[in-house]
């Protein structure tokens, strides 16, 4: 699924790897190790500064990267959310390939244990766990193929 074929940005130099479809990768190290720039290549937040990536056999640059960020799920470590009210963040991914139900709320906020009643609350109201939750699901309504966790 991803190819890395001596890839190199920032602090990491020289990567070349395969992560092959429903492979589960952890990756751990000191702050500072690169490990957050690496997500970041996978879904084109970043671009190497050397070397190439690649996503089913296909450049990644080659991918649209609406299309790929859809695909590619990304939660960050500091959640970063839409001003707005919960429901505005969650269905915001969907909603711009026409694929957003209402229903599909309830079971997101359920799925990340956040009450339903919390839908029209503004996204400043929230805590910092409940931001984080809120961020997992917003990515999870894209219903990516691959997840990134920060």
């Amino acid at each position: 699924m991803f190819h890395f074929k001596n890839v190199s940005q920032g602090s990491l130099d020289d990567l070349s790897f395969t992560i092959k479809k429903k492979e589960k990768v952890i990756l751990f190290g000191p702050s500072g190790a690169g490990k957050s720039t690496l997500l970041f290549l996978f879904n084109r937040l970043n671009s190497p500064s050397k070397g190439t990536i690649y996503f089913e056999n296909k450049k990644l640059s080659e991918h649209s990267v609406v299309e790929l960020r859809k695909r590619i799920g990304l939660v960050l470590q500091e959640p970063n959310l839409f001003p707005g009210t919960v429901m505005d963040n969650i269905k915001y991914g969907p909603s711009l390939f026409g694929e957003w139900e209402d229903q599909q709320a309830e079971e997101l906020l359920n799925y990340v244990q956040l009450p339903y009643s919390y839908i029209d609350r503004n996204v400043n109201q929230l805590s910092g766990g409940e931001k984080q939750r809120l961020s997992l699901a917003r990515t999870l309504a894209n219903s990516p193929e691959v997840l990134l966790l920060d």
